[in-house]
């Protein structure tokens, strides 16, 4: 995202090797050499092979290696990653943070990235960035495949003072193998969480940012 260059290139390297030790399925966007940025992340769920990229729209620390992280107006990066990802995966996708900040109205670049993602092959487009929800949507491919794409799914854990700010969804959607050896994206649905914490009035009032406590994420439904 644009807050990943914030304290330079060390920083990105550290937080890398901390999510190497998690072993989340794949971590992809940000990179500690020119030779890591070229390679796409894959893992592998159910038997469908799943290629995973990431870009953001800008870094706010403006000094930044050329292959610390992936911007999407690189668009070069885009299609050479997407490229290699498509020949190489069952299904694609990418994470794109984007969007005008707290709001639900989807921007002209966003629209643009999102077909740029689309024609050069991914699946799924997962956007974040506007800290709001916006609209999910399908796009139609320059080959004609649809691309599902959700624009921004708002927050997940955060310690924002809005409730459109606080609210968020996780996507879900199914990958159906084809007969013909592609994928189909099926069946989209949306989980809203509500992200909630204990501020007293007076320290609301006060402005007392660091008095919150007791942050909680639950399903919208239990809160």
């Amino acid at each position: 995202n644009n807050h990943i260059n914030d304290k330079g290139q060390a920083a990105i390297d550290a937080d890398i090797a901390v999510w190497e030790k998690l072993k989340p399925l794949a971590v992809a966007g940000a990179n500690r050499t020119p030779e890591e940025q070229m390679t796409v992340r894959y893992f592998t769920k159910n038997g469908v092979k799943i290629a995973f990229l990431a870009y953001a729209d800008y870094s706010n620390n403006k000094n930044y290696t050329p292959y610390g992280l992936n911007i999407y107006h690189n668009t070069d990066l885009v299609e050479r990653l997407l490229a290699t990802a498509r020949e190489n995966a069952d299904a694609v996708i990418v994470s794109a943070h984007w969007g005008t900040e707290d709001s639900n109205i989807v921007n002209a670049d966003q629209t643009a990235a999102a077909q740029l993602f689309a024609d050069n092959g991914a699946d799924v487009v997962i956007g974040t960035g506007p800290h709001v929800l916006q609209q999910a949507t399908y796009l139609t491919a320059a080959d004609g495949r649809k691309t599902l794409v959700w624009y921004s799914i708002g927050n997940m854990l955060s310690s924002q003072l809005q409730v459109n700010e606080l609210t968020g969804v996780i996507a879900g959607f199914t990958l159906k193998k084809q007969p013909d050896g592609g994928v189909r994206v099926e069946r989209p649905t949306a989980q809203v969480t509500f992200m909630s914490y204990d501020w007293s009035t007076g320290d609301r009032a006060a402005g007392r940012l660091s008095a919150r406590s007791n942050l909680q994420l639950r399903p919208l439904s239990q809160s």
